[in-house]
C-alpha cells in the first residue's frame, strides 16, 4: 500500500476514531444525563406511590376517628347495645366506607363484636377467627402506646388472608375524653381491586407484593435479591421499554411486608437516544468536511516531499557506493529530516564497527566467565538460551530447543521437579528475583553444576510477563564445597571420636580412681575411730569434695559423649538431655517426638541430631532469657524436621549474624554445619520481644541411597 493511500486511510481511521470517541462522550455525557433525570423521574413516582397509600392510611383513619370518638361508640363497647348494631353496622355502612372488617375490643383486651363484609355477595358475615386473633395482638400494641401517650394507628397488617389497609384508635366520648373503653379497628383487604383504585388515585403503574408469597414476578426476586446484597433496592430498565422503582412497605408493627413495584415508560431514555442520534449525524457531516480538506492538504505539502525523500534513501541503499546524502528543499521539518539522515548515515557505518567489536568483547567475556544469558517470555512460553550457554554444555545453537520444556528436558531428574516449582512460583508468586541451583546434563552425559538468577518483570496486576537472567557453570565451586564438606565431616569425626575416648578416660580411670580413693578413704576412717573423732569434720568435707569431683567428671564425660545415645537411641537421649537442662536451668522444657520408632536416626545422624539440639538449648539458657522451650522432632516422608522454640527476649536473624560475624563466635554457624553434612538445611524465625525458634529439616528417608543430596531450590 503507497503511502498516499495509508495517509489516506490513516485520515479517515482518526476521522472514525475521533467519531467513536465524540460518541462514546456524547452518549456517556447525554445518556448519563437523561440516565440520572429518568432515575429521578422514577424515585418521584415511587414517594408519589408511597405518598398516595398513606393518604389512604390518614383517609381511612380520619372515618375511624369519627366512629371511636363517638358517644354511641363509647356506649356500645360497654353495654353491647343491640340497637346500635342494627342502626348502624348495616351492609350500607361497609359499602359507603369502602371496608371489609370492622372490630371493636373492650379495655381488656376482649373481642366485644367483630363483623366482615362480602363484597361480591353484598352481604356481613362473622369476622374471621385468624383475622381477628391478628387484630388482638395489634389492637394490644394500641392500647399500650395509648397508655404511653399514643393514640391512633393506621398501616398495612399481614392477615390469614392477606394484606389489609388497617386502622385503629382508642374508643373516648364525642369530646373526646376518657377513659379509653376499648380500641375499634376498621380495615379494607389490600388487594387487585383495591391497588386498582390506588393506580388510579396515584395515576401511576403500581404493583404490590407480599414478601412472603410462595411465587413473585421475575423482575421483583431480581430485586429483593440485589437489595439483599447492596442494601438498597436498585432500578430495574428492561428491554421492553419501562423501567421499575422499588420500595418496602413495612407493616403496623414495623416488619416489612410488601414490595411495591413502580413501572414506568423509558420516554426520557428514548428521548436521549434520538438526542444522541441526532449529535452523530452532525458529527459525520462535519468530520467528513474536515477528512477531505486535511487529505488534500497532505497530498501537496507532505506526501510529495516525502515520497520524493524515500526515492533518495531507496538510491542510496541500492548503490552502496553512491554518496550517502539526501537533498530536500524548504527549511521545515522534511528538510531536517533530511538533514537528520544525512547525520544518521555517518553514524549507522561507525555504529556498527563499534558494534562488532562489543560482539566480539561479549563473546570473550562470558567464555572465560563461564556465564550465559537466558530470556524466559512466560506469556508465550519462549526461552532464548545464549549459544554461549549451549557451548558450554557441549551443543550447537541448534540442537537445543529454544523453550522452556527443551531447557526442562537438560535439568537433572533430581533438580527437575524444584526447576518446574521454580516457574510457578515466578507466574504465580510476588517476588521480583528468581535465585536457583540446578544440574544441568552435558552432552557427553556429565553433570554441570549452574547458578540462575534472573530478574522477574511484571504487569499491573502482578502477573509474570518475562524473566531475564543469567546461568553461571559453578561446578568447580561445587566440587571445592563438596570436598570442604568431606573434611568438615572427617573432622567432626574426629572430633567426637576424640570426645569419645577423653569421655572414656574420664569415665573409666579418672573417675574411677577417685571413686576407689573415696572408698578406701572411709575405710580408714572406718578402721580408726580415733581419726575419726578427731577430726571427723574435716573427714566429712573432703568425702563431699570427692563425690563433687566424681559427679563432675561423669558430667564432663556425658557431656562429651553422652553414652545413652548408643544404647537407648536419639529420642530416649533428647528427653533424658530435656530433663535435665530442665533440671539446671530452671527453664520449664517440652519434649515431643513424633513419626518413628523408639531407635530412630543412629550413628553419625544421631550425634549431629544431638549436638544441634545440645547447642541450641545452651544458646537459650545463656542468652533467651526464657520461662519455656520445646523441643519436637518429627519424620514427615521423605524429612525429619527438628524444631527447638523458646518464649524468651527474641532477635533479629540479619543483626545477631552481622554480630556473630564480628565477634568471631560459631554457634548457629557449627549447628548449621553440622545440619547441612546431613544434607539438610536450617532455619532462625525471630522477632525481638517475640521469642525464637530454629527449625532443620534434613532427609531422612532413602538418604543414604540417593548419594549427594544437595538442596538445589533455593
Amino acid at each position: 500500500m503507497g503511502l498516499k493511500r495509508k495517509t489516506t486511510l490513516i485520515i479517515f481511521l482518526l476521522f472514525a476514531l475521533l467519531l467513536v470517541l465524540l460518541l462514546t462522550i456524547s452518549r456517556r455525557n447525554i445518556l448519563a444525563g437523561f440516565t440520572l433525570l429518568e432515575k429521578k423521574f422514577v424515585i418521584q413516582n415511587i414517594t408519589r406511590g408511597r405518598n398516595a397509600l398513606e393518604n389512604e392510611e390518614k383517609n381511612l383513619e380520619h372515618i375511624l376517628i369519627d366512629w371511636a370518638r363517638w358517644d354511641d361508640t363509647y356506649a356500645f363497647v360497654q353495654n353491647g347495645s343491640r340497637e346500635y348494631l342494627d342502626s348502624n353496622l348495616v351492609d350500607n355502612t361497609f359499602v359507603d366506607l369502602n371496608l371489609d372488617f370492622i372490630a371493636f375490643f373492650s379495655a381488656d383486651g376482649e373481642l366485644v363484636w367483630g363483623g366482615g363484609f362480602d363484597r361480591q355477595k353484598r352481604e356481613q358475615r362473622k369476622l374471621d377467627p385468624g383475622v381477628a386473633a391478628v387484630l388482638a395482638r395489634v389492637e394490644t400494641k394500641i392500647r399500650k402506646e395509648e397508655k404511653e401517650g399514643g393514640g391512633e394507628a393506621s398501616g398495612i397488617l399481614m392477615l390469614p388472608h392477606g394484606p389489609a389497609l388497617v386502622a385503629m384508635s382508642p374508643i373516648l366520648t364525642s369530646d373526646n375524653q376518657g377513659p379509653s373503653r376499648g380500641v375499634l379497628v376498621m380495615g379494607r383487604f389490600f388487594n387487585e381491586r383495591e391497588t386498582a383504585r390506588l393506580r388510579d388515585l396515584a395515576r401511576l403503574a403500581l404493583g404490590f407484593y407480599d414478601l412472603d408469597a410462595p411465587t413473585l414476578p421475575d423482575i421483583v426476586r431480581k430485586a429483593l435479591a440485589m437489595e439483599r446484597r447492596q442494601g438498597a433496592f436498585p432500578i430495574i430498565p428492561t428491554d421492553k421499554g419501562k423501567i421499575y422503582g422499588f420500595d418496602i412497605i413495612d407493616d403496623m408493627l414495623g416488619a416489612p411486608a410488601l414490595v411495591m413495584e413502580v413501572a414506568i415508560p423509558r420516554d426520557i431514555y428514548k428521548q436521549g437516544l434520538l438526542t444522541v442520534r441526532q449529535n452523530l449525524l452532525a458529527l459525520l457531516l462535519i468530520g467528513s468536511i474536515v477528512a477531505v480538506a486535511m487529505s488534500a492538504v497532505m497530498e501537496n505539502f507532505v506526501l510529495k516531499r516525502i515520497t520524493s525523500l524515500v526515492s533518495q534513501i531507496s538510491a542510496v541503499r541500492k548503490d552502496k557506493n553512491a554518496p550517502r546524502k539526501t537533498v530536500v528543499g524548504g527549511a521545515d521539518e522534511i528538510a531536517g529530516l533530511s538533514g537528520a539522515i544525512n547525520e544518521m548515515l555517518d553514524e549507522v557505518d561507525l555504529a556498527a564497527f563499534e558494534l562488532m567489536e562489543s560482539e566480539d568483547r561479549y563473546a570473550l567475556a562470558t567464555k572465560a566467565a563461564k556465564v550465559g544469558v537466558w530470556d524466559w517470555d512466560a506469556i508465550t512460553n519462549s526461552f532464548f538460551i545464549d549459544p554461549n550457554l549451549k557451548t558450554m554444555l557441549g551443543y550447537g545453537d541448534d540442537e537445543i530447543d529454544n523453550s522452556f520444556d527443551g531447557w526442562l528436558k537438560l535439568i537433572h531428574r533430581r533438580d527437575r521437579q524444584a526447576f518446574r516449582r521454580a516457574g510457578i512460583r515466578i507466574r504465580r508468586g510476588r517476588d521480583a528475583v528468581f535465585v536457583g541451583e540446578y544440574r544441568v546434563s552435558h552432552k557427553d552425559g556429565s553433570r554441570r553444576w549452574f547458578f540462575v538468577r534472573g530478574d522477574i518483570l511484571r504487569d499491573a496486576d502482578g502477573e509474570a510477563v518475562r524473566c531475564v537472567g543469567t546461568a553461571n557453570d559453578i561446578t568447580e565451586r561445587k566440587a571445592a564445597e563438596k570436598s570442604i564438606r568431606e573434611l568438615t565431616a572427617e573432622l567432626i569425626t574426629a572430633q567426637e571420636n576424640e570426645r569419645g575416648r577423653i569421655a572414656r578416660e574420664l569415665h573409666d580411670n579418672l573417675a574411677q580412681d577417685l571413686s576407689s580413693l573415696k572408698i578406701a578413704g572411709e575405710m580408714l576412717l572406718r578402721n580408726n575411730p580415733r581419726i575419726f573423732e578427731k577430726d571427723g569434720e574435716k573427714a566429712a568435707g573432703l568425702s563431699r569434695l570427692l563425690d563433687r569431683c566424681i559427679n563432675t567428671v561423669r558430667d564432663m564425660a556425658y557431656a562429651l559423649r553422652p553414652p545413652n545415645l548408643e544404647h537407648l537411641g536419639l529420642k530416649t537421649t533428647l528427653s533424658i538431655l530435656c530433663r535435665d537442662f530442665e533440671a539446671a536451668s530452671g527453664v520449664r522444657t517440652e519434649f515431643r517426638c513424633t513419626g518413628f520408632d523408639e531407635s530412630g536416626p543412629t550413628g553419625e545422624d544421631a550425634i549431629n541430631l544431638y549436638r544441634f539440639v545440645q547447642e541450641a538449648l545452651n544458646n537459650v539458657k545463656k542468652h533467651a532469657g526464657a520461662t519455656k522451650v520445646s523441643v519436637k522432632i518429627v519424620q514427615s516422608h521423605p524429612n525429619l524436621i527438628l524444631r527447638v522454640e523458646d518464649n524468651g527476649r527474641g532477635f533479629s536473624p540479619e543483626e545477631e549474624g552481622d554480630r556473630a560475624a564480628r565477634r568471631r563466635r560459631m554457634g548457629l554457624r557449627s549447628m548449621e554445619e553440622r545440619i547441612l553434612l546431613l544434607g539438610g538445611a536450617v532455619r532462625v524465625v525471630s522477632r525481638p520481644g517475640k521469642g525464637a525458634g530454629i527449625i532443620a529439616e534434613v532427609p531422612y528417608v532413602g538418604r543414604e541411597e540417593n548419594g549427594d543430596q544437595e538442596n538445589p531450590d533455593h
